[in-house]
């Protein structure tokens, strides 16, 4: 899991490896380093993925190539195939 950070104009980027039970207990672990007042994203391809960024008031964008998730809904950022397709935005 890598996320990134951006205080005083600088940008952070910490890599954790966390292999809980759960994505949520996974998220737990990473925001428990971060400043409750940041903002967030997570990048997933399936209903419980954007539950948990829910539940964590994170933003989602929905990454759809290999998703299982059939017929997905919900307010999503942003919608790619895959991440190349999104950087290339």
């Amino acid at each position: 899991m890598i996320y990134i950070t951006q205080i005083n104009n600088t940008t952070h980027q910490k890599f954790n490896a966390y292999h809980p039970s759960s994505k949520n207990a996974n998220n737990q672990a990473i925001l428990k380093d971060l400043d409750v007042n940041m903002r967030g994203v997570f990048f997933g391809d399936s209903n419980l993925d954007y539950k948990t960024a829910k539940e964590f008031n994170l933003d989602f964008i929905f990454i759809s190539g290999v998703s299982e998730w059939k017929n997905p809904s919900g307010n999503f950022v942003e919608q790619s195939e895959d991440f190349n397709k999104l950087l290339k935005k």
